[in-house]
């Protein structure tokens, strides 16, 4: 159980050849609540373990303004290159 929610736990090796545990709940299409994975160094030694585990989870829709923007909050939109940037570039006007 991981914050009050049965999980199902699986175990296997990442790239490094460190263990990796996930704990899943499938009653949330298998939502990963717990997670420890230890990676090794070129000799073998373990070098970090990344760890996470929920604490707590909310059922249903998140509260709308979790997406509100900041305060002051604008988009700048750089200018992608395109044909006549490419001209400029190459020096070709």
């Amino acid at each position: 159980m991981v914050a009050g929610i049965p999980v199902v736990r699986w175990i296997g090796r990442n790239s490094s050849g460190g263990e990796q545990e996930y704990d899943m709940a499938p009653s949330l299409d298998c939502a990963i609540l717990k997670r420890s994975d230890t990676f090794f160094n070129t000799w073998s030694i373990p070098t970090f373990t990344i760890r996470g585990e929920a604490l707590s989870v909310k059922y249903g829709n998140p509260d709308p303004t979790v997406f509100d923007r900041p305060e002051g909050y604008k988009v700048e939109v750089e200018n992608e290159p395109g044909p006549q940037s490419l001209v400029g570039l190459l020096g070709l006007r």
